[in-house]
């Protein structure tokens, strides 16, 4: 089960309501439908979460407990940065020297807050036709928190689970259908720190060595799985700042018939960023959040998100990993 999708780029309509706390599947990018009601208990690392105190906590490093839920930081075991493309090197590199400042403009967690631990698949992998993307899910609308939201597949740690790794694979699998032994886990960003539902969620980064057909594996929970190009998300035509009702501003995406904002379009702004893919957008457009659902879910708009659902579906044949 996903903290909420990583919701930290969440595609959709705009909540009626102030944001709540949920993880539900690694929100940090999540996309897709928000909420008409704030959300209760559900572990989304979210865009629903509320985005003024969305925040990083230090970066990945020191010495965790196998299985352990609560704390010490995350250590890098099972990442190798060497199995890195050429075209995903600058991003390694950057993420190796990065801390938590650099992909959240928010505050570290308050002293003596532990939070549960929770980790996100950031899955890069290259088409002939499309270049790099990378992978999101949409979460289902028919669910109680979080409907239609978009996010990078992930979860709250369990007792099983041998670090941030083990977790943001086995919830990729469990979500997406994902064969793990295509994915080379590369490098583990700074854990972010979700204020309202108290999670410490850690990015991992890696290369889809050997994609594969992948798809809602329960579609009670996930009514999408889509690749986004990262050239979609990357043209300024496709970037603006999103406006909540709370009064909160941050970057935003509107790509394959969604809205990517919040926590989720802020870790996508600096990865973007780290990864020397951003080209210079206009940070003056303000968007209203429904203004921007409106438009993000237009008719015009269906071939763009029908293109990405095709190509996540797509088996390794004739489209090659890179």
């Amino acid at each position: 089960m996903s903290p909420g999708g990583a919701c930290g780029a969440g595609l959709g309509r705009a909540p009626s309501s102030a944001p709540g706390g949920d993880t539900g599947g690694a929100c940090g990018a999540g996309l897709g439908r928000a909420p008409s009601s704030a959300p209760d208990g559900d572990t989304a690392a979210c865009d629903q979460a509320d985005p003024r105190t969305n925040g990083g906590a230090r970066p990945a490093g020191g010495a965790e407990t196998d299985g352990a839920t609560n704390g010490s930081a995350p250590t890098n075991r099972g990442v190798d940065p060497a199995a890195a493309p050429e075209w995903l090197v600058p991003l390694v590199r950057a993420a190796s020297t990065s801390d938590a400042a650099a992909l959240s403009r928010n505050d570290l967690p308050p002293p003596g807050v532990v939070g549960r631990r929770a980790a996100v698949l950031v899955l890069f992998g290259h088409t002939d036709r499309h270049g790099p993307d990378v992978l999101l899910q949409e979460r289902a609308g028919g669910l109680r928190n979080h409907a239609g939201q978009v996010s990078f597949p992930g979860g709250g740690v369990e007792s099983g689970d041998r670090g941030p790794v083990a977790t943001a694979l086995r919830e990729s699998v469990e979500e997406t259908g994902l064969d793990p032994a295509g994915v080379a886990p590369l490098a583990l960003l700074p854990e972010l720190y979700i204020t309202p539902s108290e999670f410490r969620v850690t990015p991992v980064l890696a290369h889809w060595r050997e994609p594969v057909a992948v798809g809602p594996v329960d579609p009670a929970e996930t009514a999408a799985v889509l690749r986004v190009p990262i050239a979609e998300l990357a043209d300024p035509d496709n970037r603006f700042s999103a406006r909540h009702p709370s009064g909160w501003v941050g970057p935003a995406f509107d790509v394959a018939g969604m809205v990517v904002w919040g926590f989720t379009g802020g870790l996508v702004d600096a990865l973007l960023r780290l990864g020397g893919w951003e080209r210079d957008w206009p940070r003056d457009r303000e968007l209203d959040l429904d203004e921007a659902w409106r438009a993000a879910r237009a008719p015009s708009r269906a071939f763009a998100r029908s293109r990405a659902v095709a190509l996540a579906s797509l088996a390794r044949h004739g489209r090659g990993g890179g």
